[in-house]
């Protein structure tokens, strides 16, 4: 269940795809979950500085969210 790979099926926030989740749990389609913070919160991206225009100015990527003793991000 990922909303990067399906925006509908992969959204939890989705009452119509919570549903349909817990129905086949229910149902016994579902052997296993298994849940962890989005793979986009790790990118190495987070930040650093990126040039534009290969000019010396540049702006910070997005902000550092979590590290390894705050996996579950920072208060």
């Amino acid at each position: 269940m990922d909303i990067i790979v399906d925006p509908h099926w992969g959204d939890a926030s989705n009452p119509t795809t919570r549903g349909y989740w817990i129905q086949a749990i229910r149902d016994r389609w579902v052997i296993a979950f298994v849940g962890g913070p989005p793979c986009e919160t790790w990118s190495r991206a987070r930040g650093q500085v990126i040039n534009q225009n290969d000019t010396k100015e540049g702006r910070e990527g997005p902000r550092v969210i979590r590290d390894l003793e705050q996996l579950w991000g920072f208060n």
